[in-house]
């Protein structure tokens, strides 16, 4: 029978214990780690078509070096996002600014683009709810299968802020599998890389002592809300 934890023993000398490690902790990392792979394998791909176009013929110089750049642009785009929303920097305390920079770099080409009404500077975010946010999008974009756009804000509220993200294009849904994990009814060993990401900003969102969930607000469009205290 599988255990339900994974304890390491301390040694004698240890001056701490170590901290038991639940098996679905380690299944969500593992599946968080699959879709991050997922998502950078493509634009990391197609740097090496392009030097390799480069290095077969040389007449298509233009062609090759345009491919490798956009690709490799597109790849520190994911890296810088993908630290903020699902790394320790996300931890710490992140500007509205400095989100919106990484979200505008992620969706500067491609089928889906990103509106961010402009953030007043005095807006102080508590530490991870730049991460919350991030994540938020990312919801909103996988709700836009064919494209579209999405339209994000946030706005203070006295002793609170709203996270506003909406989705607006053809067929705009959240997959039933994505609104489950979501909701956090998918127990974490069900997860997919697939629907991972929805299970993390559902759980942050708990965090922060939001209820996040798509709400159909119009026909072609989706959104998601979320109110916390603020910093």
């Amino acid at each position: 029978m599988l255990a339900q934890s994974i304890q390491s023993q301390p040694r004698a000398s240890d001056p701490m214990t170590t901290q038991p490690v639940s098996v679905n902790e380690f299944t969500v990392a593992d599946f968080l780690a699959s879709r991050l792979c997922h998502d950078l394998v493509g634009p990391i791909s197609a740097v090496a078509n392009g030097l390799e176009l480069l290095s077969e013929s040389p007449q298509m110089e233009e062609e090759a070096v345009s491919l490798a750049r956009r690709s490799a642009a597109r790849a520190t785009a994911l890296v810088q996002y993908f630290r903020l929303a699902f790394g320790n920097a996300g931890n710490q305390i992140v500007r509205p600014q400095e989100a919106q920079a990484a979200a505008q770099g992620l969706f500067q080409d491609g089928r889906v683009k990103l509106d961010w009404s402009t953030t007043p500077e005095t807006l102080a975010l508590p530490a991870g709810a730049g991460k919350l946010l991030l994540n938020m999008i990312l919801l909103a974009a996988d709700a836009l299968p064919r494209g579209g756009r999405i339209q994000a804000q946030t706005v203070g509220e006295g002793s609170a802020i709203r996270f506003s993200v909406r989705a607006i294009g053809t067929d705009a849904k959240l997959s039933d599998d994505e609104a489950t994990a979501l909701a956090a009814v998918t127990p974490p060993g069900d997860l997919t890389p697939r629907t991972v990401q929805a299970y993390l900003a559902g759980r942050l969102a708990v965090r922060f002592g939001a209820n996040l969930k798509p709400q159909a607000s119009a026909p072609g469009e989706v959104l998601f809300e979320a109110r916390i205290a603020a910093a």
